[in-house]
């Protein structure tokens, strides 16, 4: 081993020896320290600039250190030379370091520099008096720390001593700053609000000028009443009324009485009114007439936050107005009730007609068709031919009849219909070739196409019978030879509803836009120059449309002129109640539908 290495470990131990001896006085320190704080030693001995002082702690009850070490003020024994002989955690704290780095230290050491003099004089003063001011401390971890110092001394205790108790006012200082930045907004705020106010202010007295200026111009009364019915607002139109019709001779009628401005004539039905809507809080109005003035007025009253308005109206040229419209709409009413009766007995004269014509006619065809089946050898061929003549003419007047019956019994209401459930494809088959050979004698193509093999709804076949042979008939009238008819039938989906849908199209001339809309009126004809060839009355299809409406459906037309037209009508899917399914053919009466063919169809000259 050399001799540096000897040196190296010699130094060595004198260091360890020297940390083991610097360790063992720390741990006695701490447990000095400790026994101090737990009441386990009388006395301390502090070491100063004079040498050692003892500093006794006998007189320090246990209770009182619990207590002292719980507060959250920081709690100092100082000597009299600012020596630290005692501090509790929170003070320690404060300074942001141990208690055994604070305890024997000198007070001064933590305190600013500007704050040192004053400490001491109040520190030298303590005997005297106790005393508290606001000084910075220097603090480990946030720098200088603003407390509140409170000094006095103990009396009765063996050595000397000053108290202190230190208050943290950090917090109590960042929120006076805070405070005082919210203040200052408050006043900021304050000073804008009250430009605000300043300005709704202004607004709102320019309003009350414009809305009392309003008021006074206006040409109807108005008056502002108070709960305990003192007149608040009276405008010109009010104080002229009230002036004049209590003889006021222009007194100030602002705080008077409403029951002493308002003339004695009107202030039963007045007070009445008046007291219910203060008291109920609700709008009312009514009409009163003053036979003074001879006028009428109509008074509306309106609840307000501290009484009722009263808008008070001049009505007398509307009140004549409305009774002329009263005696107008009466005298309408009457004229309308004595147009129905003439309706009615229109109605029934044509009704009384019909049925005096019908008798006399069913005798003049039944008389031909037994001289045709009973004579037909021994009439001639043009004998033959007057006969065809008579019966087809008596049919024309047949149908006028039995159209003109059907019309009065539908306005009337007397017209009932009879549904069956039937096959509406076999039943529309069935009558449309009924009529192919009118369709053949004139050259024109008769088609039927359906989309549904069989469709069997609720219908009165009578009423459909009529309804499709009238359409038939009219297009075989209007179809020109070479052209041709066709009778279709579908199903659609009409508004989301399912619909049987029957159309029958010709090529035949077509009816103009402007003469639509007159096809399904009474005894309306498009142009009689489109007739000639076959005389009609116009009222069979203002029959269908009624028919069709019967059975629950609806007619439409779409017509060009050179083109044809197409009647498509819409009739609803649902079955009758009644009666069973049956076959169609079975439910067909052939000699009605025959008969129904000749009447129909009488009016086509072939």
């Amino acid at each position: 081993m050399t001799v540096e290495m000897t040196a190296e470990m010699e130094k060595l131990e004198k260091i360890e020896a020297e940390n083991k001896v610097l360790r063992m006085k720390l741990e006695e320190a701490e447990a000095s320290i400790q026994a101090i704080r737990n009441g386990e030693v009388d006395a301390v001995v502090v070491t100063g600039p004079e040498g050692e002082k003892i500093y006794t702690l006998s007189g320090a009850e246990h209770i009182y250190r619990i207590l002292v070490e719980a507060i959250n003020e920081g709690a100092v024994v100082l000597s009299p030379d600012g020596i630290i002989v005692y501090c509790n955690r929170s003070f320690a704290s404060i300074l942001g370091r141990p208690i055994y780095q604070v305890i024997g230290h000198s007070f001064y050491e933590f305190v600013t520099g500007a704050n040192v003099n004053l400490i001491k004089t109040m520190i030298d003063q303590a005997e005297l008096h106790s005393s508290q001011k606001e000084i910075n401390l220097n603090s480990i971890n946030f720098g200088s720390v603003p407390v509140l110092v409170s000094v006095g001394n103990f009396k009765g205790c063996d050595e000397p001593t000053v108290h202190m108790v230190v208050t943290d006012l950090t917090e109590y200082k960042r929120t006076e700053i805070e405070l005082k930045k919210y203040h200052e907004h408050l006043e900021d705020l304050v000073i804008e609000r009250t430009k605000e106010l300043s300005l709704v202010n202004e607004s709102i007295l320019k309003s009350e000028r414009r809305i009392i200026s309003i008021l006074e111009s206006i040409n109807e009364m108005f008056i502002a009443i108070d709960r305990d019915w003192r007149c608040t607002y009276v405008n010109i139109m009010a104080r002229n009324f009230f002036n004049v019709a209590t003889e006021n001779d222009g007194r100030e009628l602002i705080g008077m009485f409403i029951w002493d401005a308002i003339p004695d004539i009107m202030e039963t039905v007045i007070f009445e009114k008046f007291t219910t809507a203060m008291i109920k809080r609700i709008h009312i109005v009514f009409d009163i007439f003053y036979s003074p003035m001879n006028k009428w007025y109509r008074i509306n009253i309106y609840p307000i936050e501290d009484g009722i308005s009263v808008y008070w109206q001049d009505i007398n040229d509307q009140h004549a107005l409305d009774e002329a419209q009263k005696q107008l709409l009466k005298s309408g009413l009457e004229k309308t009730e004595a147009l129905q009766r003439a309706i009615e007995m229109k109605d029934e004269f044509l009704s009384l007609i019909s049925h005096e014509f019908k008798t006399p006619l069913t005798v003049i065809i039944s008389a031909i068709q037994a001289m045709e089946h009973i004579c037909r050898k021994e009439l001639s061929d043009k004998a033959k031919g007057y006969l065809r003549k008579i019966l087809q003419n008596a049919n024309r007047q047949l149908k006028l009849v039995n159209n003109l019956l059907d019309v009065t019994r539908v306005n009337a209401g007397h017209l009932k219909i009879n549904n069956k459930n039937m096959d509406i494809v076999q039943l529309t088959d069935s009558i449309t070739y009924s009529i192919k050979v009118f369709a053949d004698q004139k050259g024109i193509k008769l088609a039927f196409s359906s989309t549904l093999q069989k469709k069997v709804i609720g219908i009165d076949d009578e009423k459909y019978e009529r309804i499709l042979l009238n359409l038939l008939s009219n297009a075989i009238k209007f179809t020109p030879q070479g052209k041709s008819i066709t009778v279709k039938v579908s199903q659609k989906i009409v508004k989301r509803k399912c619909k049987v849908c029957i159309e029958v199209r010709d090529k035949g001339v077509g009816i103009p836009n402007d003469k639509k809309g007159l096809i399904f009126e009474r005894f309306g004809q498009v142009d009689s120059s489109l007739t000639r060839q076959a005389e009609g009355t116009g009222i069979g299809l203002s029959l269908v449309k009624m028919l069709v409406e019967l059975l629950g459906g609806e007619i439409t037309l779409d017509s060009k002129v050179g083109k044809g037209s197409t009647f498509t009508i819409l009739l609803p899917i649902e079955k009758a109640k009644e009666t069973p399914i049956e076959q169609m053919i079975k439910e067909i009466n052939d000699n009605r539908l025959i008969q129904a063919i000749n009447i129909e169809f009488s009016d086509i000259y072939i």
